[in-house]
């Protein structure tokens, strides 16, 4: 019976210390992690509209909470003139959640990119949408230029909860902008 409890007190002893352990780490980095996400977010807008790296941007963004879109980001260059948008999309489907980059050319009013920032859907089912497909572009890529008023989805890609959200966000981001935007 003391070996039991001996044991126990050093499970105990062991699980504090690990959690303090846990804790501290994560006291010491999270304002790191922080602002790597956030340097890698902005690094995708560059990506969306084709800039290079060492473009200098500006941006303003608004929270729109409407559907499934969290923010409006309007992208400006160096010398202040509208390059685009972009609309963050959030959302959660039976694999996990899922953050969507939809990137719109204001004045041809098209999709210039879409870009999946941040997921923890099944791997193996974001890499289907993002890559390429026997010489055919990615089924993101075929978002590319295609006019808000009209773009075309994919009806089979082998990835249905993960696309379903990135289509749904496309859409809201496509409505909230023909709203504030359009002619």
């Amino acid at each position: 019976m003391l070996d039991k409890l001996k044991t126990a007190l050093v499970l105990v002893v062991i699980g504090a210390v690990a959690g303090v352990l846990i804790w501290g780490v994560h006291e010491l980095t999270w304002e790191t992690i922080r602002d790597n996400k956030i340097a890698r977010e902005e690094g995708y807008y560059k990506e969306i509209f084709n800039l290079d790296e060492e473009d200098v941007i500006t941006f303003t963004k608004t929270t729109v909470e409407e559907g499934l879109i969290v923010e409006e980001i309007v992208i400006y260059d160096e010398n202040d003139a509208l390059v685009g948008v972009i609309y963050k999309g959030e959302t959660k489907n039976t694999y996990g959640d899922i953050t969507v980059l939809i990137g719109v050319e204001v004045e041809g009013e098209t999709i210039t990119q879409v870009v999946i920032s941040s997921t923890t859907n099944t791997p193996t089912f974001v890499k289907n949408l993002e890559k390429e497909r026997k010489g055919d572009p990615s089924y993101l890529d075929n978002f590319m230029n295609q006019s808000i008023h009209d773009y075309t989805i994919d009806e089979k890609t082998g990835a249905t909860y993960s696309y379903t959200s990135v289509t749904d966000m496309i859409h809201d981001a496509v409505t909230i902008f023909q709203e504030s935007w359009g002619e």
